[in-house]
């Protein structure tokens, strides 16, 4: 039922997005959006230092690293986690990987240099404990501050941050209020990452909308 909700909400923003850039370039240009490269798999960009693991977990040994801004080949996502290759590779083998990362710390595009500027100057040490204190409510309790959960919440302040108008902390606020109306309202019991994951999904890059519009949709959706 709740996957269903979520493809609804997928396909209505996806077709509002192919929409709007119809319009504006009179082309698709599918291929170029998503990321894929010719033959297989999908180039992917890190915005940041990324370790490269032995599998899919993050207990699991680091075999590697990535630069901030390197280019590689991805494929073989389950479970959120992708295998990496050198963009070079030509066999679509899994055991040719370089290891495994993390989906989402990769990303479509570089970082451009005004993104840069934006990194730099913004102050990470707000969005650390704002990602805390989300992954603290998520966990009903005490978390280690170096729990992958809190990467996961920094990525998606930022992902939908970029894909709203609301700020990062009204984003927080948002979510940690439609957690408390579906739970005593609608008795359904879903953790502020489970939302925030399925309303980042539902939004198309390239997209602005409004957050507290598409939390209300969602909510109706999913009693």
């Amino acid at each position: 039922m709740k996957r269903n909700i979520i493809i609804l909400l997928i396909v209505m923003f996806t077709i509002t997005a192919l929409c709007q850039e119809f319009i504006k370039t009179n082309k698709f240009n599918l291929g170029q959006r998503i990321g894929f490269i010719k033959g297989w798999g999908l180039t992917k960009y890190t915005h940041d230092v990324v370790n490269i693991r032995s599998y899919r977990s993050t207990k699991s040994k680091i075999v590697g690293t990535l630069e901030k801004n390197e280019e590689v080949k991805v494929d073989f996502l389950q479970y959120n986690w992708y295998a990496v290759f050198n963009v070079k590779e030509t066999e679509r083998k899994e055991k040719n990987s370089l290891g495994y990362v993390y989906a989402p710390l990769l990303f479509n595009t570089k970082i451009k240099e005004k993104e840069n500027v934006e990194y730099k100057n913004y102050n990470e040490t707000d969005i650390n404990e704002l990602a805390y204190k989300l992954a603290t409510i998520n966990n009903g309790g005490y978390i280690s501050k170096s729990d992958i959960t809190i990467t996961r919440f920094k990525y998606l302040l930022r992902t939908l941050d970029k894909k709203t108008f609301e700020s990062k902390q009204n984003i927080a606020d948002m979510t940690v209020k439609c957690q408390q109306i579906l739970r005593k309202d609608y008795g359904v019991e879903m953790g502020l990452l489970e939302i925030m994951e399925n309303l980042n999904d539902s939004i198309p890059s390239g997209t602005k909308v409004k957050y507290a519009e598409i939390i209300t949709l969602f909510i109706l959706l999913i009693k």
